[in-house]
Formats: structure tokens, C-alpha cells, sequence
């Protein structure tokens, strides 16, 4: 069960995505102090999105912190069990992209393979006809 909190901090999380895939958004990554996290300020506050067990992958967290760095709240990723088995949190793959998206603006991932592309051959057009649909196989059954 969601509680409200944790809703408007997956709202949160959707937000911030969305602001750090925007080129004229306000919201700039910095790396953090610790290893395999990623903040920035907001409103006088400090978000933290950081792999937790600093490998840069599962499990990921968003802290909030306030002027004088407290923590004011946090969402994690991860799972839990009902009666019908273990579920995965609802904002697990939100949690997964803003650290993805944060990593990569701090890294200047795009512009560095960009960088590496302009030395590099285009590929080819795709001539596979199965892989645009142009191909004979048909959908319909044989009778």
C-alpha cells in the first residue's frame, strides 16, 4: 500500500525526471561527496538520488534534505510481500531513470559519445525486410 507521502514523492521523482530530460530546465546534477550519487538544489532544499549500495545499480534512493543538510525524507526502491507474493514498489523504474538521467548529465555522457561518433563511420540503412515489416511472412493463418 502507497502511502501519501511516499505518492508525492514518486510525484516528486516523475518531476524531476521529466525537468532533467528538458534542455532549458533548472534542474542541474552535481556528483556527490559519496560514491554513485548525484544531487541537486531546489527551493532551498538538496535532492540526493544514489545507488544505495554505491555500484551504481539496485537499489536506489531520493533523499530530501533541507538548508543545513537534514534529512526531511526519503523514498527507496524495492520490494514487498502480500498474500499473493513479492511485488516490486511501484516507483522502482522512476527511482532507476532519474539516476540514470542524473549520472548521465553530470558525466556529459551524450556530448562524449558524440564526440566519439563524429569519428566513426554511420551504419548502414537497415536492409533486413524482417526488420521493417517489408518481408513476405504474413500474420494470417495458413488456411
Amino acid at each position: 500500500m502507497t502511502t501519501y507521502g511516499q505518492a508525492r514523492l514518486h510525484e516528486l521523482v516523475k518531476r524531476l525526471l521529466l525537468a532533467t530530460e528538458q534542455s532549458d530546465s533548472n534542474v542541474e546534477w552535481h556528483e556527490s561527496d559519496r560514491p554513485n550519487a548525484f544531487h541537486s538544489t531546489l527551493g532551498g532544499a538538496t535532492v540526493v538520488i544514489a545507488s544505495d549500495d554505491d555500484d551504481g545499480r539496485y537499489p536506489y534512493s531520493l533523499e530530501i534534505l533541507d538548508e543545513e543538510g537534514a534529512l526531511v525524507d526519503s523514498l527507496k526502491s524495492g520490494t514487498y510481500e502480500n498474500d499473493n507474493g513479492e511485488w516490486e514498489m511501484e516507483w522502482n523504474s522512476d527511482l532507476e531513470a532519474l539516476y540514470d538521467r542524473a549520472r548521465r548529465s553530470v558525466k556529459n555522457v551524450d556530448r562524449v559519445l558524440n564526440e566519439i561518433m563524429k569519428h566513426l563511420p554511420q551504419l548502414p540503412p537497415n536492409t533486413d525486410p524482417w526488420a521493417t515489416g517489408s518481408g513476405s511472412f504474413s500474420d494470417d493463418p495458413p488456411f
